[in-house]
């Protein structure tokens, strides 16, 4: 399919979903107005996001309608990202004990980050990401959709880079994002020096054997390379983690940019320092 073809189907993708959850065309029209009042800051940002963003380094994620269209494609029933937000709740959920939830890198709030709110209001979570676009963005929805969650969540910038790690927690989520980082070895077994015996780690990592993870100049997307699902489960388990479940979750027809082939796929991993 062109590139025509492609927004094309986005379109229909974007109103058919609005149509049908009318909870997430409320947030969608909120949140539109909190961000400079563009009635298309959802829809400009799917489209980027799901046509353009193969051609990118990190560099597409300062962008704060990219962050809107990333939102917006965790409730697109015909993708991947749908399904990867239920597993992602899923494994947060049997995490029973937790106190506190680390996500670095969250770029956008995961479904868990909602859910947590209501159902588990003890949880603290801090949300961590390196683009302040992540931060602007996640201050409009939330203030839309929970306004007192300045109590049970905290969102600032961080940048896995200087290796400044964050606070110890009891769950740590790198959800497509520990593979962002220039050096993902070095990084891993430093936080995991710090870290509590037995916090639990949730990692999203892709398995690619075609290349699609971006041609910024300069600035490419991934910095580690995982070419099977062993890749993923011998390097989390060489730097001490117990691996405790796993999904596999691959591109849907609704997913434009992503080959629906296994040349692009994610394994989703439950861990715990052992």
């Amino acid at each position: 399919m062109d590139k025509s073809q492609a927004q094309e189907k986005i379109r229909e993708q974007y109103q058919n979903t609005l149509a049908t959850n009318h909870t997430l065309a409320l947030q969608v029209s909120c949140v539109s107005k909190s961000l400079g009042n563009n009635p298309n800051i959802f829809l400009d940002g799917f489209l980027k996001y799901d046509t353009d963003v193969g051609t990118y380094g990190n560099e597409i994620y300062k962008d704060v309608a990219v962050k809107a269209g990333m939102y917006f494609k965790y409730y697109v029933q015909e993708s991947y990202q749908s399904e990867r937000q239920a597993i992602l709740s899923n494994m947060v959920r049997s995490c029973k004990e937790i106190k506190s939830i680390v996500d670095v890198g969250f770029a956008v709030p995961g479904k868990y980050v909602l859910e947590t709110l209501q159902e588990r209001p003890s949880v603290h979570m801090t949300l961590l990401d390196k683009f302040e676009s992540s931060i602007r963005f996640s201050e409009a929805l939330l203030t839309c959709v929970a306004p007192s969650w300045k109590e049970q969540i905290t969102i600032d910038t961080y940048d896995m880079d200087s290796y400044i790690l964050p606070k110890k927690s009891d769950l740590y989520i790198f959800f497509d994002s520990i593979e962002h980082t220039k050096n993902p070895d070095k990084y891993l077994k430093t936080l995991l020096e710090s870290a509590p015996q037995d916090a639990y780690f949730i990692f999203s990592l892709p398995v690619e054997r075609v290349e699609v993870s971006g041609g910024g100049i300069n600035d490419p997307m991934h910095f580690i390379e995982f070419t099977s699902e062993d890749d993923i489960r011998n390097w989390l388990t060489k730097h001490g983690l117990k691996i405790l479940e796993e999904k596999i979750t691959r591109p849907k027809s609704g997913d434009v940019w992503l080959p629906v082939e296994d040349g692009f796929y994610n394994l989703i991993v439950k861990t715990q320092k052992a």
